[in-house]
């Protein structure tokens, strides 16, 4: 993910960081220095840092339910 994509994104759900804030994060969590966000670096930012609330966080189920499709 770009960052112009997070500001967008951002943007979409009525939140405006300023652009400052958000180069902070990627300086912070873009790991390899393309510019760009992979799943797990931004993965990274959620995941907390205890070991133990991030093994706790990693053997929940999750809250997502599958709904069929149909036509």
């Amino acid at each position: 993910v770009h960052i112009l994509r997070v500001l967008d994104g951002l943007a979409a759900v009525g939140l405006y960081p300023n652009i400052q804030d958000v180069e902070l994060v990627f300086q912070r969590y873009d790991i390899n220095r393309d510019g760009n966000l992979r799943y797990s670096e931004f993965c990274q930012m959620f995941t907390p840092k205890n070991p133990d609330d991030a093994h706790m966080l990693n053997q929940r189920s999750s809250y997502y339910i599958h709904k069929p499709y149909y036509r």
